[in-house]
């Protein structure tokens, strides 16, 4: 995006909200939702689910691996609400993933704002957050269960929906999130997006999406907002200095 000297913020420019996935983002929760939907998917009427391994199907988005297991859309909210309830009674025992408790700890030192966007429900994430002591950690929460089918197959409107509402830019944010759908969210509403590669899809699979960033580990996450924030010092630095010259002003990237 080419900004002039005369709209170029150093406030607006940096990253003020970092907002999370949940499932295979923050939360190790894989293993548990594969069976649980295994269970449920034969319930029903899907038998044919359980002949396909989870690393067959890693490489496919959310709507391929419904289309692959012909899976009815209409059905789809009714399984993921069935699929959430199950989870209810297993979510206190699941564990965030190494390093991201600390991540976000840090970020909340350094002043950011967090939030998390998820197809999980609220009471799901609550209680996990507050087995695992990250309760206080988070600005806001929301489900994208409550924004109608539609938002199961992108967090858009739900991204939009945050923007609206905390009157922050897109380019004041940045999505973190382990699927192409989250990369696909973000990029419709103009959002940097963090693609993570120890959640559901592959690494391959993720950067086939173009992320702004793809990373291994957590800790990435701090390193590549220093690297936003350095930047955009940069730029206002440059455009201030442009300024004392009678030439055209020169335009930066930010």
């Amino acid at each position: 995006m080419k900004q002039t000297l005369r709209n170029i913020d150093r406030g607006s420019c940096l990253s003020q909200w970092i907002v999370f996935d949940f499932d295979g983002t923050i939360a190790d929760t894989l293993e548990t939702v594969i069976q649980i939907s295994y269970r449920i998917a034969r319930e029903f009427g899907y038998e044919s689910i359980c002949q396909f391994d989870v690393e067959q199907v890693r490489h496919l988005s959310f709507r391929e691996r419904l289309q692959l297991i012909g899976f009815s859309f209409w059905k789809l909210p009714f399984f993921i609400r069935k699929v959430n309830n199950s989870l209810k009674s297993e979510i206190q025992e699941l564990k965030p993933f190494h390093g991201i408790k600390e991540v976000i700890v840090e970020l909340k030192k350094r002043g950011y704002k967090v939030g998390i966007i998820t197809g999980n429900s609220k009471e799901n994430v609550t209680q996990f957050a507050l087995a695992n002591e990250m309760e206080h950690l988070f600005d806001c929460l929301y489900s994208a269960t409550l924004f109608g089918p539609a938002t199961l197959f992108g967090k858009d409107k739900v991204i939009r929906k945050l923007l609206r509402k905390e009157a922050i830019e897109p380019q004041q944010l940045v999505y973190v999130g382990d699927e192409t759908g989250d990369i696909e969210a973000a990029q419709k509403t103009g959002v940097k997006s963090i693609a993570v590669s120890w959640g559901f899809n592959t690494p391959h699979a993720l950067a086939a999406q173009n992320p702004d960033y793809l990373i291994q580990q957590p800790q990435e996450i701090l390193d590549i907002l220093d690297a936003i924030a350095l930047k955009c010092g940069n730029a206002r630095e440059a455009a201030i200095h442009t300024s004392h010259t009678p030439h055209t002003p020169h335009q930066f990237e930010v």
